[in-house]
């Protein structure tokens, strides 16, 4: 199995209803990954929805993991590491 290269991320933001609060507005992360080699150009593309409610910490986060290049095998050590 080939490890990604490189990834790229960005902010999501999903809206669920939860009962007995009404519609609630979460943020998570979006990624691509580049897999080497692929022949056939495909690109995988993830998320990793409902991180916080806070959009600040989520774009804190995603900052951090594109200007560090971060591999997606790290991506929730990482998320666990920076929640408070």
């Amino acid at each position: 199995m080939a490890v990604p290269d490189k990834a790229r991320y960005w902010m999501i933001r999903t809206t669920e209803y939860v009962e007995d609060v009404g519609s609630v507005t979460t943020y998570g992360i979006g990624y691509q990954e580049d897999a080497p080699g692929d022949k056939h150009g495909e690109n995988k593309y993830r998320i990793i929805a409902g991180i916080s409610t806070e959009p600040g910490f989520v774009e804190e986060l995603v900052d951090k993991l594109n200007r560090h290049d971060a591999a997606p095998i790290h991506l929730l050590d990482f998320v666990y590491d920076h929640l408070p």
